[in-house]
């Protein structure tokens, strides 16, 4: 993966070890480090903000209003992307989180 990236090995690692702090599955690893490497675009700090966000729901198996934040603060839109997939409002998908529904 580090071949094919824009990133240094060191914060491919770093990444990797936060993901699998968090249980995300060994196997899907390297996958999962790619797309948020795309969605980071080549920024080390948002991918190393994308993994501790991404990580923290996977642990608590739903979206909560924190790591939307994270997200956000990663230039992530999550909210706008979920209502707009979804085909609901962001005050519908701000409910459904608040509610631990997604």
């Amino acid at each position: 993966l580090g071949a094919q990236t824009p990133f240094e090995t060191k914060d491919l690692i770093d990444s990797a070890q936060v993901l699998l702090a968090y249980n995300v599955n060994a196997k899907t690893l390297t996958d999962t480090i790619r797309r948020l490497g795309d969605i980071a675009s080549g920024d080390a700090v948002k991918l190393k903000t994308l993994s501790l966000a991404f990580g923290q729901v996977q642990a608590k198996g739903k979206l909560a209003g924190q790591e939307v934040l994270q997200f956000a603060n990663a230039g992530v839109g999550l909210v706008d992307q979920l209502a707009k997939n979804m085909g609901k409002t962001t005050a519908q998908i701000q409910e459904m989180i608040s509610d631990g529904k997604i």
